[in-house]
């Protein structure tokens, strides 16, 4: 009996040991989960900080991030760019130091062009309304309201307002041919209204705004008289399908940009071809004479204006200048030793062209 007895309890001994032994690994196993759900705490918690911040950060930058800019113009009376963002704002930027000035905008503010003289504005609405579509045309001088008119669009096509560079005439071209025309140069403003034997795509307005160039859908490219529409010069079918246009400020030539990466210079009078220049990526998209009529700055797709002493250029630009975002639109200072551009990312730069160098980012 008593051998019996000191087995059960050797046995009992046995089973409580194994038991302890068993819960070695077990605790092992939760120490270390434990262990692991501590890290992964730490970690999920230090990456949910830096989410956090990098998402501030973001919304900050976003918040002081400046709309791309679709047009500027030069107000040389003011000394200053008028700038156009791809949302609608619409503001007076100084380039000496009265700062910025947020421009009045009519309702549905979609497009504008400015005199370089006598400040003086034309700006296009586009609205609908009860299914129909609208246009109306404000022009302003200063803060004086010169002209205002509403137009019923009957047929869907595009529009451009023109200005002169002293602000004496302005057109609304209808891209189905109809050209609405103002002239300012009195207390008392005068219209006139005609139609074009052919539907613009293209225009651009002399600076003295006697004579407006053509690209139409059909094919057919002139220079027109810009009170009557009729034809004064005939040119080659080689731009048919020009992009761009601008005339020198002596309204002594036009340059032209086509789809084939050329810019043509051509004599105003005679329709001569005086200078082209081959595009280094596909067709421009902003073209701009220097005041003194010398130089030809042309911005393309490239992230790059360059400028052309177009009378001597052996092919090669003279100048170069190199943005972080594509060019939206520029203009050369009254003086044409400056050329300010505004670009795709919102800011705005301006280059001297006796240095060759960004002088400042204004915005």
């Amino acid at each position: 009996m008593h051998h019996v007895r000191c087995s059960v309890v050797n046995d009992q001994h046995r089973s409580r040991r194994n038991g302890f032994l068993l819960l070695g690994p077990l605790r092992e196993i939760l120490l270390i989960s434990l262990f692991a759900a501590i890290v992964l705490a730490v970690i999920f918690y230090a990456n949910a900080i830096r989410w956090l911040e990098t998402s501030a950060a973001e919304s900050q930058a976003m918040a002081s991030r400046q709309e791309p800019v679709q047009r500027l113009d030069y107000d040389s009376d003011r000394n200053s760019v008028l700038v156009q963002a791809w949302n609608g704002q619409f503001e007076e930027i100084s380039l000496g130091d009265r700062g910025v000035v947020k421009k009045a905008m009519p309702p549905h503010f979609a497009s504008f062009e400015a005199s370089e003289t006598n400040s003086t504005i034309v700006m296009q609405s586009l609205w609908a309304e009860q299914s129909q579509l609208y246009e109306s045309v404000n022009i302003v001088r200063g803060d004086e309201l010169l002209v205002t008119e509403e137009f019923l669009i009957e047929v869907h096509a595009s529009a451009d307002v023109r200005i002169s560079r002293n602000g004496a005439i302005a057109l609304f071209v209808r891209h189905e041919g109809v050209i609405v025309g103002w002239g300012l140069e009195s207390t008392e403003t005068t219209r006139w209204e005609y139609r074009l034997k052919f539907s613009p795509t293209t225009t651009s307005l002399s600076p003295d705004g006697n004579r407006l160039f053509v690209a139409s859908r059909e094919g057919t490219t002139f220079v027109c008289d810009s009170h009557t529409g009729e034809i004064q010069l005939s040119l080659p079918d080689i731009i048919s399908c020009s992009r761009h246009a601008t005339w020198s400020s002596d309204n002594r030539c036009i340059a032209v940009s086509n789809i084939y990466g050329m810019t043509l210079i051509f004599d105003a009078k005679t329709g001569e071809i005086v200078g082209q220049i081959k595009n280094e990526l596909l067709f421009a998209r902003v073209l701009k004479f220097s005041p003194d009529g010398r130089y030809l700055a042309v911005g393309g797709f490239d992230r790059t204006i360059r400028i052309w002493d177009w009378a001597q250029s052996d092919g090669k630009p003279q100048l170069l200048f190199g943005s972080s975002a594509q060019i939206g639109s520029f203009v050369f200072t009254e003086s044409g030793s400056k050329l300010v551009a505004g670009c795709a990312d919102g800011t705005i730069r301006e280059w001297s062209l006796q240095t060759n160098e960004m002088t400042r980012q204004i915005r």
